[in-house]
């Protein structure tokens, strides 16, 4: 189906089968055709007075930043900065990590991450650029996200008596999660996408997988990657969320918002919490549904025969949870990235600065004192999709009316009153089973090797690999124990914001 139908969930075995129980509205109640947005995406840049290269605590920010990778990229793992300050303990220097010049890498995880340069070419470059994460953007709020970041920059640039001189956006990306699209390949059909849009973009591009024998779509593009100005991605971010495995605090988001289900809650949590980074398996999981609340006796057996048998392929779990219970709902993302060049030829109308703004904020104070102006524009003048069929068809596009899904998505503001608690700990949780899933697995990995150094073990037990493991150490690594452990539980606490 196209979008998201109540009728297709109920014509279900499983729906007719929970209804008859009357607890069919507790697990598949939802608000269809429902659309939520916030900032996914923040860059902004910072220049300094004066020129980077030749200011000596530019350079003695650079030299130590230096030190701390290379003895990062050594260990391949972070290294603490600026552990003195109280407020900004909880950063790290990340080894591999940094683009183009922007060769050092500042994090405080899941919040965001400031890159420095090393050198910069001329005075008009920046040799500072932050990024502020999805999470913290989402749960945070867009402006507390920004001026948090802020604080900890201006801290470390204060220490070492560097003065800021401006700061400007360089990207922000405009995320709008909707249920109303369930499939890309129909709804965008490439005879129809054309007609169904109205922009300046010249260029469009689609992918895709197979699925099974049959394909589906799962990622469109408008206009160019590496334009300066505006492109547009529309993806599948449920498929994307279980793949990449992590950005689960989106779940109870969507949930609290009414975009999926409990029965689609259930189906992620199964996926997360057997580590399953693979889209197939949400059909594993739709069959395990079944298995814990359906009742046909004929159903229930094919299923556990498919859980017990070693050569059950991914189809013949599709086909079977087809067969009885709803499809995971689809929660697509179109996200209009606009960066610098889109934002040079916005024109801002004049608007009163607070008295205690900083010059070097006003521009960003502006961003984010106009952001619903700017989605507006983005929605109409950049990016429009119309009605096309019936006595449209022979209109021009640019006299269609906006399509209905279009409306809904215009219409849709920065989401406010996030739950952060329920995210967080939601988030929390799985963060807890990927880090169990890791520990068996570099435990199971060291006793191998000490079996190819010692000689294989007789028999395998957790007891005996774990009492190994402990007697592998000496004063040097329960130290090393000692300041990692020390370490993480800063990065774990910094991640609750």
């Amino acid at each position: 189906m196209d979008f998201l139908d109540l009728k297709t969930v109920k014509k279900t075995r499983i729906y007719t089968e929970l209804q008859e129980q009357g607890l069919a509205d507790k697990w598949f109640y939802f608000k269809g055709k429902k659309v939520v947005s916030h900032i996914d995406t923040f860059y902004y840049s910072v220049k300094v007075a004066g020129l980077w290269d030749e200011n000596l605590g530019a350079r003695q920010l650079v030299a130590e930043l230096r030190e701390l990778k290379e003895e990062a990229e050594r260990g391949r793992e972070g290294k603490p900065f600026f552990e003195e300050d109280v407020l900004c303990n909880d950063l790290e220097v990340l080894p591999f990590f940094g683009f183009k010049m922007y060769r050092f890498g500042i994090s405080r995880p899941d919040c965001f991450d400031i890159f420095v340069a090393e050198s910069v070419p001329d005075c008009n470059t920046s040799p500072i650029v932050v990024q502020l994460r999805s999470q913290f953007l989402w749960l945070r709020g867009t402006e507390a996200a920004f001026y948090d970041s802020l604080v900890y920059l201006l801290t470390i640039l204060d220490h070492y008596g560097i003065k800021v001189a401006d700061i400007t956006e360089n990207r922000l990306d405009f995320a709008y999660h909707t249920n109303y699209i369930q499939d890309m390949l129909h709804f965008f059909a490439d005879e129809n996408l054309g007609e169904m849009q109205v922009s300046s973009f010249r260029r469009w591009g689609k992918e895709g997988c197979f699925n099974g024998s049959g394909i589906e779509a799962d990622y469109i593009t408008l206009g160019r990657r590496s334009s300066n100005n505006c492109f547009v991605r529309i993806y599948n971010k449920s498929k994307e969320v279980i793949e990449r495995g992590y950005k689960q605090f989106f779940v109870p988001l969507w949930l609290a918002e009414g975009l999926i289900s409990e029965f689609d809650k259930y189906v992620f949590d199964v996926c997360f919490e057997e580590g399953k980074q693979v889209w197939n398996f949400k059909d594993v999981a739709r069959c395990r549904f079944y298995l814990e609340h359906g009742h046909d006796p004929d159903i229930l057996e094919a299923i556990r025969g498919l859980m017990d048998s070693a050569n059950a392929s991914a189809e013949d779990f599709r086909r079977l949870a087809d067969f009885c219970v709803p499809d995971l709902t689809n929660i697509t993302n179109i996200e209009i990235q606009t960066k610098r060049k889109f934002y040079t030829n916005f024109r801002f109308p004049p608007i009163q600065y607070p008295d205690w703004l900083p010059f070097e904020e006003k521009r960003i104070y502006l961003i984010l004192h106009m952001l619903q102006s700017i989605r507006d524009f983005i929605t109409y003048n950049t990016i429009r999709f119309v009605d096309f069929r019936g006595r449209w068809a022979s209109e021009r596009r640019e006299r269609r009316p906006t399509a209905d899904w279009w409306l809904r998505l215009s219409a849709c503001g920065e989401l406010d009153g996030v739950n952060y608690d329920l995210c967080k700990d939601y988030q929390r949780r799985f963060d807890w089973y990927r880090g169990k899933a890791r520990s068996i697995s570099s435990l199971a990995m060291l006793a191998s090797l000490a079996d190819q150094r010692d000689g294989p073990h007789l028999t395998y037990s957790l007891e005996d690999d774990w009492a190994d493991f402990l007697s592998y150490f000496n004063d040097n690594d329960l130290e090393r124990y000692q300041a990692m452990r020390e370490r993480k539980h800063r990065e774990v606490m910094a991640s609750h914001f």
